[in-house]
């Protein structure tokens, strides 16, 4: 495991504290935090400053609708240089002032199911059993970009200051030699 620590990332071994760039504290899941503001001693002053409603499922864009997704979200939310970032179950990103609880933008995923259902070996997507489970979102450094998995064999990055799309990376499930299976979505 050693070798593992050394070779990995800089700044993917430990949290530096002001952010919480990843589901879990790190990109190794360590649930690691330095921060001894909040003890032993004072924790019993923590007092709630805001809440964030999320939005019901009827305002998701009518790709996504039709899915049938889950409400509220199922990620806990990171947070990076102020703002607090968290995803639906219908794929909305919110950006969020973590001072005073104000929405600063949202983006929403949508995905073209008959599109995608042509492309690629795909089970299950816009009909019948449909999970959407997410492992997290993440903050990556290099391109000031929250990155989420998608529903199609894809993954995006949100640009963590405008809220508009980084990038796409589409049909990662498509052509996988030996792969005799269909993708469980």
């Amino acid at each position: 495991m050693p070798a593992m620590v050394f070779a990995a990332p800089e700044g993917t071994t430990s949290s530096n504290g002001a952010n919480w760039d990843y589901v879990n504290g790190n990109s190794w899941a360590q649930n690691f935090n330095p921060q001894t503001q909040i003890n032993a001693d004072n924790v019993d002053a923590v007092e709630v400053k805001w809440i964030f409603p999320l939005q019901p499922n009827d305002v998701a864009p009518e790709a996504m609708q039709v899915l049938n997704l889950g409400t509220g979200s199922n990620t806990p939310p990171i947070v990076h240089d102020g703002r607090v970032f968290i995803t639906t179950g219908f794929h909305r990103t919110y950006a969020i002032n973590a001072t005073t609880g104000a929405e600063e933008w949202t983006h929403d995923y949508t995905v073209d199911i008959n599109a995608t259902r042509e492309r690629v070996p795909i089970l299950n997507l816009g009909g019948g059993f449909w999970q959407t489970h997410f492992h997290g979102i993440r903050y990556w450094e290099t391109g000031n970009a929250i990155i989420l998995g998608g529903m199609a064999c894809d993954f995006y990055g949100i640009d963590a200051d405008t809220g508009e799309q980084a990038f796409w990376v589409q049909d990662l499930c498509l052509d996988i030699p030996g792969n005799i299976y269909l993708y469980r979505q």
